[in-house]
């Protein structure tokens, strides 16, 4: 509740603020061109809006709930600290840089950097040179920044105690040593810079000594706009990435009772067939020039970005292009009508286009991949309409015990939680021989919760899943009706209310992803699923990153 409530206040601060300040900037400098002695100063006009928030009622309230949040956390002999990723065993060590991580992550630090985030969103991406993260927010631990930190091996941790984050804001530009031990993160600031000194982390190294990831063998060439999971090759050339792929291997070793969507897919190629349409010869040649020019993780690409991405979005649809996936969804058991053909159409450019987002520059630019070599196929499912979402990794991913899941649930649709949207998931770990009951780790805290119905559209390229490269959620799945939101209301919810629900979900969940990691061959996996009607739907699975060998 106390975490609701300090999100809210929040939310009206920045709101209030938006609202107001730009008012106060045109004012303040009209009263300055005004006045001979050049008052308001600059300072008091920044400071505007903040002076009127201290004034109200928001800065005491904030203030109580601040203290509160102290004292129930104290009572429920609940951690200091949450780690979302562990990073290397011997710790990290660096100078302190406080900054809005959004801000940064185009930085290349040429010295090991640990970061002090004032908020988290989910849409980030680590900085190069960054080997450990602290922040006053709370970000899932299943959530895809948090995967991609521990795919990078950095230190990544939350911390809820306002006197040891100003501490270490107030130590910006000192170097310190951070280390997990027993569950919470010691941070020496006394450290000196040789502590620092250690062969680069993989977060560390730039881009241009990065080692570059392997994209495998060739796409196959293009020769048909549509295809069946069914018919996805074995062997031989690659038509689409790995969630296609892994979810076909999934269905034919899992358990029946284990059930997975039926899917099409559009297969790699089928971008470079839209623009060789004669009704989109233009946009062919300018795409040319773009793909040339833009150099993944330079800031100075992100106009070319821009432009790229509109330009997929402009592509008008070929000819025979229609029909072809019409008839191939409907074999899948996928209804599409023609008059639903113009926002599926939409959907899917937006995933393509996702191959050029800021995320995936900086991303495939650490990792030495160019933009261009990333082929992008498209994987066509029905929504599964989700009472419940689910994110397991059936390795412990903080701890590294490969002998227990951890799992996040949240109330809808799992962007929620890969998104990591604000407030928290119901967090639980299990014994993967299932003879003890299932441990609850967090309650849930979100607000809202989103809900889907049709047709989603899901980015499923030559890149996301790769050994030594971490790409979850660099590229966007694109539901073709937007999602609903709703609030949730934790007084009324039997995750919450009825605790024999909730056991049997997470025993059922548990004993599902030890049943999908069996059918993948033993190894690790990272699972997204959905809770309806007592059943578990498996909607992606690929091996899980970021554990030490």
């Amino acid at each position: 509740v106390v975490e609701r409530l300090q999100r809210a206040m929040g939310g009206l601060v920045e709101r209030v603020h938006a609202e107001l300040q730009p008012a106060a900037e045109v004012v303040g400098a009209a009263i300055r061109n005004k006045n001979p002695d050049k008052t308001p100063e600059a300072w008091s006009v920044a400071l505007f809006t903040e002076e009127v928030l201290r004034g109200g009622s928001s800065a005491p309230a904030a203030l109580v709930l601040s203290k509160a949040g102290a004292i129930f956390r104290a009572l429920g002999h609940m951690p200091t600290w949450q780690i979302v990723s562990p990073g290397p065993k011997e710790g990290a060590a660096g100078k302190i840089v406080v900054a809005n991580i959004k801000d940064v992550q185009e930085t290349i630090f040429t010295e090991p950097t640990v970061l002090i985030a004032s908020a988290v969103t989910g849409e980030e991406e680590v900085p190069e040179g960054v080997v450990a993260v602290i922040t006053s927010d709370a970000p899932d631990i299943l959530s895809h920044i948090a995967v991609r930190s521990r795919g990078l091996g950095v230190l990544f941790a939350s911390c809820f105690d306002e006197t040891v984050l100003q501490s270490l804001s107030s130590s910006e530009g000192k170097f310190a040593a951070c280390k997990i031990v027993g569950g919470t993160v010691t941070v020496d600031t006394s450290a000196s810079p040789a502590a620092a000194a250690a062969p680069p982390l993989k977060a560390a190294a730039s881009s241009s000594s990065a080692p570059k990831a392997s994209l495998g063998g060739a796409p196959r060439v293009f020769d048909k706009w549509a295809i069946l999971d069914t018919e996805l090759p074995l062997g031989g050339a690659r038509v689409s990435g790995a969630k296609s792929s892994n979810l076909v291997a999934l269905r034919a070793a899992a358990p029946a009772w284990v059930l997975t969507p039926r899917s099409a897919v559009l297969p790699f190629g089928c971008l470079d067939q839209a623009l060789a349409a004669p009704e989109n010869a233009a946009a062919a040649t300018t795409y040319k020039q773009l793909a040339a020019s833009i150099v993944p993780a330079a800031h100075a690409s992100i106009p070319q970005l821009e432009k790229m991405r509109a330009l997929i979005q402009g592509l008008a649809a070929p000819r025979d292009m229609k029909a072809a996936v019409i008839e191939t969804l409907a074999k899948a058991g996928i209804s599409l009508s023609e008059a639903q053909w113009p926002a599926a159409f939409e959907s899917i450019k937006q995933v393509w286009a996702s191959a050029w987002n800021e995320r995936a520059s900086i991303a495939c630019g650490r990792a030495g991949l160019g933009l261009k070599d990333v082929s992008m196929a498209v994987l066509v499912q029905k929504v599964v309409e989700s009472e419940y979402a689910f994110v397991v990794h059936t390795a412990n991913p903080t701890s590294g015990n490969r002998d227990e899941i951890y799992a996040e649930i949240v109330v809808g649709q799992g962007e929620a939680l890969v998104g990591n949207s604000p407030g928290r998931a119901l967090g639980f770990s299990c014994a993967k021989d299932l003879k003890g009951a299932p441990t609850l780790l967090s309650m849930p805290s979100k607000g809202l919760a989103l809900h889907g119905a049709g047709l989603i559209f899901r980015s499923d390229s030559n890149s996301e899943d790769l050994p030594d490269f971490s790409g979850a959620g660099l590229f966007d799945s694109v539901p073709m009706v937007p999602n609903s939101v709703s609030s949730v209301s934790y007084r009324a919810e039997r995750l919450v209310t009825d605790p024999s629900f909730a056991e049997d979900m997470m025993r059922k969940i548990a004993e599902a992803s030890v049943a999908v990691e069996k059918a993948m061959g033993g190894v690790p996996q990272d699972i997204e699923g959905c809770w309806v009607g007592g059943e578990v739907h498996i909607v992606q699975t690929r091996p899980q990153v970021g554990l030490d060998e």
